[in-house]
Formats: structure tokens, sequence, C-alpha cells
């Protein structure tokens, strides 16, 4: 009823602002605990424990402890658990000057103690820097504020506690909205001081004095997010840098720019203004506390415009909203504010200011979301994925399937039309409207959702199928337990017998670096493999590990989903790939049933035959997948300590890891040691290393040179290059370790650990090879420098593991090769290096190695 009276209408009534660290329900409780104190409280004022007024200086007399450099009294009546990093300054003099991120009274340039070549605000800067990455609780803040004060000669200019720390960070926090609504039906409450019971008028229940009967959650407003990032240097030059991109790459699929759904919005002239930007968004629970069903749900916005590395970065991650607390959000009320703000920036936009640009209007228009079954049901107002038309994208009813004692919803084959008839947007509002009137769902629309009112989203083509959740977690887990539970001993599929056989040629493969977890055992820790694991063991361990193990009728069909799935995630998709993926994702559903059993044709494998239609519209599959959000979620949980004001200490880390870099732009000098302490305190950013050669743009080596006596066959290679290896002018040293950086950047070395980073693929005249590097030389002649890899080759084998006849598939990532022999050696140059693959060499009673390749440099770990 409440969607239904404002669906699709301005909001003109402004939700009560208020600031992180501050809750309503405290004010009240300190302005009722002053009055029966006696103490002079204003009960308008905005924050109850600001209220009381309590002068600091006045305080630390009182205990005797004023002007003391060990002085660590904090601010009196505000709990540090409460909040963790920051603290607002009440007077006026300290709030006039808002607009910067420190107090006009602190020089920028002052020394931390006389001949330092540190300033305060650098120091406090890396201090900062180093409780974000590393996670500090208050107390471990304080011992290496208390650290730093001992080692730093005096007088000196350390912050001597961490309120004194504090105070200099003091305006880096976003202002929040927090809506309330009562606990037991869920009635949004304008105004918590006006009533005395639930407006709700079936409910009526008291909300004044009854523990627990009022429930909030956070708005982040998103205007003032974007607003720094803009104020960052050159975050507006990698928008405009990407321009180009946005024009699409004439049928070939390498971003979300190339999808229907972007080029749709090209072509209304909405982004072809470089001003203007879009979103992808997710939510999603995730549990807090073991011992409790307390949970955050974010809503989480990725700005499309980005590279990709920087669009996932948690620097430039948009934090909506947030609902917390024991019960599951409801969408009606928890999508209202952000709907209502994305409608905004669509229509009048946000005024930002780059540096050294003209302030300008930038406009937001929402792209896409991707969630998983759940949580997208949810958004959507749809009936869940276990529900009569319960599928997003198709009209397809399913049907209730018998399944051990119970029932199961599945999803046959459709042979007539296996992924349809498709939804549209317009039919679904119309449902949506009718679900209204009726007051059941009608084809799986339960009534109209807050996203359908933002103008530039489409529910149904922005509507992602994520791979991770429905591919990964979803499809090849259910195989893998299928293949391995010995409650499936009498099938013909069961392979749980030779689990031994699987996890030694599992737990045999060395992977590169680029795969971030080792191979773990089947038998043991199975449940616990994550998203990540079943994505190499789906792309690269499987084909290899279960060759001639699967029963061939069901290692054929189960290499039709393997290779459909690379060919989707591939740096460019063509339309020959959009077709040959979706002929093996229905041929794959087809045999399903009959091999496994109708059972088994559950929502996931139902929502395969989407995949190529989503691709299309939204672009490659790693474009839009729930890796990088799962991440963000992980991290949340790191962003605070303790259990008091959880939420609010949330939004204060994320207000300063998003503002923190412009401060630190302002106070560490390009080039300086702190400058590069700083670079490497950052996820993913890597202190330089100190031993390294530079080739060229793209070459790299690492370590440090030797200068061997290099043996007859070397000396030959090396002359059938043309380097003259006995002139005095020519001067040859090795290395072990190489960068390249082609699109990403990755290391090759010949050192042999657990991983292996030796395998590459390299051009010749013959056209693509693979080998195997065994040594990195560098070769000075006539002060230019050259690089030459010296490769172990290996000789293809006519042997393909993929044998299938009806859909052709050649699964050409995997390739098969004869064992390496010890005399099959080439001299090769650094810039003929195409990519690094990796070698698994574990079937050894196959008589073969085989050879895997990426399917892109975007996901690479």
């Amino acid at each position: 009823d409440i969607l239904r009276d404002n669906f699709g209408q301005e909001q003109d009534q402004e939700e009560p602002v208020y600031t992180a660290g501050e809750d309503h329900h405290c004010s009240e409780y300190v302005h009722q605990r002053a009055c029966n104190d006696h103490i002079s409280c204003d009960p308008t004022d905005g924050v109850g424990v600001a209220s009381l007024q309590i002068d600091v200086e006045e305080t630390e007399q009182l205990v005797g402890l004023a002007g003391t450099q060990s002085d660590t009294i904090d601010r009196p009546l505000i709990s540090d658990e409460f909040s963790d990093l920051f603290f607002q300054p009440e007077s006026d003099e300290e709030e006039s000057g808002s607009t910067q991120l420190l107090s006009e009274k602190e020089n920028v340039s002052s020394r931390l103690y006389e001949g330092s070549a540190l300033s305060v605000c650098a120091s406090n800067v890396l201090i900062m820097k180093y409780k974000l990455k590393h996670n500090l609780t208050q107390d471990a803040l304080g011992d290496l504020l208390s650290l730093l004060c001992i080692h730093c000669p005096s007088p000196n200019e350390c912050p001597p506690s961490v309120y004194k720390f504090r105070k200099h960070f003091g305006q880096l926090k976003y202002p929040i909205n927090s809506h309330h609504f009562c606990s037991s039906c869920l009635w949004s409450i304008d105004d918590l001081s006006q009533v005395q019971s639930c407006p709700n008028p079936y409910c009526s229940k008291d909300v004044m004095f009854r523990k627990k009967a009022v429930s909030s959650f956070i708005e982040v407003p998103i205007e003032p997010q974007l607003k720094t990032f803009f104020e960052r240097r050159g975050f507006f030059e990698l928008i405009r840098e990407r321009v180009d991109l946005r024009k699409g790459h004439g049928g070939i699929l390498s971003d979300v720019y190339d999808g229907v759904v972007y080029q749709r919005l090209m072509s209304k002239g909405f982004l072809t203004d470089q001003h203007n930007i879009s979103f992808i968004f997710n939510t999603d629970g995730i549990p807090v506390y073991k011992s409790s069903g307390y949970a955050f749900w974010p809503i989480f916005f990725l700005i499309n415009e980005l590279p990709y590395k920087l669009r996932i970065a948690r620097e430039y991650r948009i934090l909506a909203g947030l609902w917390h607390g024991s019960i599951k959000p409801d969408m009606t009320l928890f999508l209202k504010p952000v709907a209502v703000s994305l409608r905004t920036l669509f229509e009048t936009g946000v005024e930002v200011s780059p540096p050294g640009c003209e302030p300008f209007v930038c406009r937001v228009a929402l792209l896409c979301g991707t969630c998983d079954l759940p949580a997208r049901a949810a958004v959507l107002n749809f009936v869940q994925f276990n529900g009569f038309s319960g599928c997003a994208l198709c009209l397809q009813e399913g049907c209730t399937t018998p399944c051990g004692r119970g029932s199961t919803h599945t999803y046959p084959y459709q042979e007539a039309d296996p992924s349809g008839p498709i939804r549209t947007h317009q039919e679904v509002c119309e449902l949506a409207q009718a679900a209204i009137e009726k007051g059941i769902p009608v084809s799986g629309v339960k009534g109209p959702s807050w996203l359908a009112t933002v103008p530039s989203f489409d529910t149904i083509d922005g509507t992602s199928v994520d791979y991770m959740h429905c591919v990964l977690l979803g499809v090849a887990r259910l195989l893998l337990r299928l293949w391995l539970n010995s409650c499936h001993h009498k099938e013909l599929w069961y392979i749980g017998t030779q689990q031994a056989a699987i996890d030694t040629r599992l737990c045999g493969i060395r992977p590169p670096r680029e795969i971030q977890r080792l191979p773990r055992s089947t038998q043991t820790t199975l449940k616990f493999w994550k998203a990540h694991e079943l994505r190499a063991w789906l792309l690269h361990y499987s084909p290899i590990v279960l060759f001639g193990i699967l029963p061939d009728v069901y290692y054929q069909h189960y290499l039709l989903l393997v290779e459909a799935v690379f060919l989707l995630l591939k740096d460019e998709v063509s339309h020959d790939d959009l077709s040959q993926s979706t002929h093996l994702l229905q041929h794959f559903c087809f045999m399903m049933s009959s091999m496994y059993g109708d059972r088994y044709m559950t929502a996931n494998v139902h929502s395969l035959l989407h995949l190529p239609d989503v691709v299309r519209k939204l672009g490659p599959l790693w474009a839009h997948s729930c890796f990088p959000f799962e991440a963000a979620n992980g991290e949340l949980l790191t962003f605070f300590h303790g259990s008091q004001g959880i939420e609010k200490q949330v939004v204060d880390h994320i207000s300063t890891l998003h503002k923190l870099p412009k401060l630190a732009e302002a106070s560490l000098s390009a080039g300086s040691p702190e400058k590069d302490f700083y670079h490497h305190m950052t996820p993913q950013g890597t202190q330089a290393r100190k031993n390294q050669t530079k080739v060229n743009e793209h070459h790299t080596l690492l370590g440090n040179p030797r200068f061997p006596n290099l043996t007859p066959t070397e000396k030959y290679l090396f002359s059938l290059a043309g380097v003259e290896t006995l002139s005095h002018a020519s001067e040859i040293s090795s290395y072990n370790e190489i960068l390249i950086s082609k699109g990403n950047r990755t290391v090759c070395t010949t050192r042999e650990t657990m991983r292996d980073d030796s395998c590459l693929a390299y051009s010749d005249s013959s056209g693509r090879c693979f080998g195997l590097l065994q040594n990195i030389f560098a070769v000075k002649n006539s002060g230019k420098l050259q690089c030459f890899l010296l490769v172990k080759t290996l000789s293809a084998a006519a042997l393909n593991i993929c044998t299938d006849s009806i859909t052709h598939a050649k699964l050409n990532h995997i390739q098969a090769f004869y064992p390496p022999r010890a005399e099959d050696l080439c001299l090769i140059s650094a810039r003929q290096v195409q990519e690094k693959c990796f070698m698994i060499d574990v079937a050894k009673d196959l008589g073969y190695v085989f050879v895997s390749r990426f399917p892109n440099v975007s996901e690479v770990e």
C-alpha cells in the first residue's frame, strides 16, 4: 500500500539528516537523563551527546592531566567503540572550516619535530593509512601513537592520544540519513519525535517506551561521494579517456560499453556526454556475528566508466545504503530513498568541480544490477526462484518435481523455446499493477519495484545473471556433489570410489600466481571451496583431472559447460562466440534431464540458457559479476570494532577511504619515500623493488643480475639471434624474473616453487607456440639493452579431449602436448611473448602434459 501510494511520485518532504556517530535514540535518552540530573540541555539540539556543552580542557584539568604529553583522556561521553575514527568539532570556530579536510589552525607544512623531513600532516596521513590497511583497534592505534611519540625526539608534534589524532580528521565524513520504521510491521516512521505508537492502524504498537520497538536503516547520499571522487586529481581524466570506448567495437563485446543496454543510452545522447556516467548496483546479506542473526545489507554502486581495475577498487566504490539488524530488509522500504536519489541524479545531476576544470553538472544513469537469486527477487519484487514463474527474465512457470520424501521446483527444458517467452520492462510494470489490484502475484510479479521509477533503468534488460552464483556456486558445485556424494553410489555418474585419484591429480597441480588459492582436496575441504576455487576448477583443473575418470558420456556433456562459460568470459566476445555458447548451453540443459534426472533441472541450470543474451545486453560475464561486490562485502566486516554503533563506524571508515587520497595528494610529495610507502599501503599497490632493470615500457627485469658462462648451446642460439657473444661490445647478464606489462602486469620466473610461473605463449614464424621459461638474458650492446628468453619448447600432440559430435565443441583453451625434452630449446625476444599460461602435468599415465589459457586479464587475481 505504501509503495502503491508513492509509486512514481516525487518526494517533497526531506528526510532528517544525521551525522556519522550520532543516534536519535541516544539524543532523547541523554536529554531525559540531563533533565533528571538538573543539567541544562536543549532538546532541539542536533545530538544529545554534543548538547551537554562540556568543555574538554576543563574536564582534563578536573582530572589533573591537562597539558601533559602522556594525556590519553578521550572525548567525554563519546564511546570509542561507537565512533572508532572520527570526532566532529562542535565549536563555531572549528565548524567554519568544514569545507577543508584539516582545521585552518593546522599548518600543513609544519614539521613533525625540528629537523624532521616529515610534516605533521604527512605523518598523520600515513598513520591513518596504516590503520586502515591493518584494521587496527582503538587500543592498538593508541599504542602505536605512544610508540611513535617515544621514538621521536622531544618536543614533537606527534599526537599523544587517539583523541588528538582524530581531531586531525574531524571533517572526513559524509552526512547520513537515518530512516526509522516499526520493528513489528516494518511501517515507515517519518518523524520519530512526533509519534508515540506505530502509524500503521493495524499495528499501533507503542514505539516510545518499548525496547527495540523501532529499527532503522542508513542512507548515505550519493552526491557527496561523487563530489569527492571528482575533486580527486586524475579522476575526471580517467572518465574522459574512455569516451571513445563507449562507442562500441563493431560487434565485439569487450566491456559493458559494448552491450545493447549501454549503446541504447548512447543513442539517446545521454552517455555521449563525457560529463555523464552510469552505475551498476548490488545488494546482498552479510552475517555480522556467528552467534546471532544480525546482518548487514549494503547497497553498492560501481562506476562503469572507470577502467575495470579501478572500477572495483574500494576507493571508488559507492555505498548508498546500509540495512542493519536481525530483520531481512523490506525492499519497498529500503530502496525508496535510493531510487529517489537516482531519479534526481538522472534528471538534474550534481555539480562537481574537478581540479583544473570548470565546474559542471554530472548526471548519472542506473545501467544494470547484479545479485544472487534471493536478493534479485526481493529487489524486483518477484516471487522467489523456487516459486512458479520465479525466473526474472522469462515467463516459464516451472513445475513441482518429486524429490525424496518431498518435492522441489524445477524448470524442464522447453525445446520449442528454451529461454522464452522473454519478459519486457513494460510488461512487468503492467503485471505489477495487476498484482496490486488482485492482491496476489501475477506471472511471478508481486508488485512494483522502486527501481522501476528510475528513468534510465530497464528492470529486465538491466538485470544480470551472475555467473559466480549461477555457474560456479550453482551448477559446478551441484555436479561435484552428484559425482562424489556416496548417496548416489548406484548411479552411473558416481566416481566417489576414485576420489583419491582425483585428489592426487588435483593437489599435484602447480598454478601460477594469477590463481590465488592452491588446489585443495575434494575429500576433506570440498564444502569449504570458495567461488574463486570453483572457477579455477571449472575452467582449468576439471577437464584434466576428470579425464579418464568420469564416464565419457558425462565427461563430454560437462565439457559443453566448460567451453560455453569460457567463451562468455573472454576479453573480447564475438557474435560467433555468442552463437556457439548458445548452442552449447542449450544442448547441455537439454541433456541434463535425461542424464541426471528431472530433479536437477534447477533454477540455476535454467538460468544458463539466459547467459548468452545477458552478455549481448551487458557485455562479457566478468563485466557484471558479483565477484567485486562479494569482496566488498567481506571488507565491510573489517570496518568496525565492538558491537556498538557499528553501522556508523562502517560509514566513517568508507568516508576516510574516499577522502584520504586527496589529503595524501596535498601532503605527500611525488617520488618521496613517504609517497612510495603510501602507495604500498594501498590494496593492490606494490612497493617498488629495489633491484629492477627496465628494458622498455612492456618489460622489466627483476632481481640482481648474474654474469654466467654461456653453454655451447646458448652461444649457438645467440648466434642464430644475431648476437655476437664473444665480442667485448656485448655484455650479457641473466635474471630469474621478468615483469611483462601487456594489458595486465604479470611475472614470469624460472624459479621452481609450489607455483609454476614459467609457462608462456609466444609468436613464431609458424604461428602461436608454447614453452617453459628456462632463463632470462639481458644483452647490452652499444648502450642499448635487449631482452631474450631461453624457452623449452612444447610439441603439440594430436589429442583432443573434447569429442562431442553434435555441437562440435573444441575446448581450444586447453591443449595437449608431449612432455618437454631438455634438448628442445629456443631463444626468443621478450617482444614475442603474447600471454602467460600454465602447464598441468598430473596425468602422467597418459603420457601428455596440458596447457591452459586464461579467458581474460580483468579477473586475474
